[in-house]
C-alpha cells in the first residue's frame, strides 16, 4: 500500500502509543540495543539505544537517549527541563526529543540557547518530520494506524497467504477491487489480486456451474491503476530467469493448445494465460523461488502481462499492450517452439481481432 503524510495521524494515539511507535521506528532506522522505558519513573528517558557507527579503521557505538512528547499542542520549556538535567547527568552522545506537535517558540529559543554548553547533541524532530520518516515504512502506518475496511481486508489476505499460502476467495477478491482506493496499490498489491484470482479461473469456472457469479472483470476497477504502474517494455524482473525456470501447472490458452497435434481439431477461447514456476530450477536449492506468470487480454484489445516473485513483498513486474495481435505471440515472456508458435497464431482466439 501507498502512504502519505496525511495517513499518519497522531491524534489517534495515546501517549504510550506514541512511545510504542516512536519505538518501532528506532528499529527501522538502523538503532539497536534499545531500551523502553515504561511506567514509572524513565530516568529522563523514554527509550534509550545505540548506533553502531563503521568508521575506516575500528567500529564506534555512540549513546542515544530519546524523549517522545505526545502532544496536541505547542511543548513548552518546563516539559523538557527535567530530561536535559538527566541528559546533563549521565552524558549519552545525543538527546533526540521527538514531538507528535511542536515545540513552542519559548522551548525552541531555550533548547538554541542551551546547546552550545552541552557536550552532548540535541536533536528535535518535531511532528512534521517525524511523519516524514514514517512514510518510509508503510508496515508501521498499517501497524499503528487504523486503515479502512478494505485495506486491512487486502493486508490480512496478503499475511495470510505468506503464513499459511491461502488464497484469497473469489468473494474477497470482489469486495477489495471494487471498493478500495486504487491509488493506494503498489504494482505488488495489484499483482497478487490479479494473479489470485487467475490462480484459480478453471475451478471459478466449474463452480460457476453451480453459482452462476463468476466474472473475471470484477478486477475492472483495478485495470487502470494496473496500465498505469505497468511498463510498454519487456518486464525487468523476468529477465534473470529467462530460461532457468520450470513450469509447475497453468491453465489458459497455452495450456489448451500444448497437446495439439495434427489432425486434432477445435481452438482455445482462452482470454487468459496463468503459469506457476519452478524459478533458477538449474541453481543451488537455496537459490530457488516460485514464481506466477499472467498474461490477460481485456475486451478492448488491450492486454497485460504479469510476473511476480513468491516472496514475502509479492515482488511484481507489469507490461501493458496497447492492442493485441498474432505479432503479440514473440513479445510474451513465454517463449513457444517455432511448432508451438504456429499452433498459437492458428489456434489460440487470443491473439485475433
Amino acid at each position: 500500500m501507498i502512504y502519505n503524510a496525511n495517513d499518519v495521524q497522531f491524534e489517534q494515539l495515546t501517549p504510550v502509543e506514541f512511545e510504542r511507535l516512536s519505538f518501532d521506528l528506532l528499529l527501522k532506522l538502523g538503532y539497536r540495543q534499545l531500551t523502553w522505558r515504561q511506567g514509572g519513573a524513565d530516568n529522563g528517558r523514554d527509550i534509550e539505544g545505540a548506533l553502531h557507527l563503521e568508521t575506516p579503521l575500528t567500529p564506534q557505538v555512540t549513546r542515544w537517549f530519546f524523549e517522545c512528547k505526545h502532544y496536541t499542542n505547542g511543548v513548552p520549556p518546563e516539559q523538557l527541563n527535567s530530561k536535559i538535567a538527566w541528559a546533563d547527568a549521565e552524558q549519552p552522545d545525543y538527546l533526540v526529543i521527538l514531538v507528535s506537535s511542536y515545540l513552542t517558540n519559548n522551548a525552541r529559543a531555550w533548547l538554541e540557547q542551551i546547546r552550545a554548553q552541552k557536550h552532548y547533541k540535541i536533536v528535535i524532530i518535531e511532528g512534521q518530520e517525524l511523519k516524514v520518516q514514517l512514510v518510509r515504512f508503510p508496515d508501521l502506518i498499517e501497524q499503528h494506524f487504523s486503515a479502512n475496511k478494505y485495506e486491512l481486508l487486502l493486508i490480512d489476505a496478503k499475511r495470510h497467504f505468506q503464513a499459511y499460502h491461502i488464497t484469497p476467495s473469489y468473494e474477497l477478491i470482489s469486495a477489495i477491487a471494487g471498493k478500495i482506493d486504487t491509488e493506494r496499490l503498489t504494482l505488488n498489491d495489484l499483482g497478487f489480486l490479479f494473479i489470485s484470482l487467475y490462480k484459480q479461473f478453471d475451478y471459478l469456472e466449474d463452480r460457476n456451474d453451480y453459482y452462476g457469479d463468476f466474472d473475471p472483470a470484477i478486477l475492472a476497477p483495478l485495470y487502470q491503476r494496473l496500465f498505469t504502474l505497468s511498463s510498454p517494455g519487456q518486464i525487468a524482473l523476468f529477465e534473470p530467469y529467462k530460461g532457468n525456470y520450470d513450469y509447475l501447472g497453468g491453465s489458459g490458452f497455452w495450456d489448451d493448445l500444448e497437446q495439439w497435434e495434427p489432425g486434432l481439431e477445435g481452438e482455445s477461447v482462452a482470454q487468459y494465460q496463468y503459469n506457476t514456476f519452478h524459478l533458477n530450477y538449474k541453481g543451488a536449492n537455496e537459490t530457488w523461488a516460485l514464481g506466477h506468470y499472467l498474461f490477460f487480454r481485456l475486451p478492448d484489445g488491450t492486454a497485460l502481462e504479469l510476473f511476480s516473485i513468491d516472496n514475502s513483498e509479492f515482488t511484481t513486474g507489469a507490461r501493458c499492450f496497447p492492442q493485441v495481435t498474432i505479432a503479440t505471440i514473440d513479445e510474451l515472456c513465454l517463449v513457444p517452439s517455432e511448432r508451438f508458435r504456429k499452433v498459437l497464431q492458428k489456434y489460440a482466439m487470443v491473439f485475433r481481432n
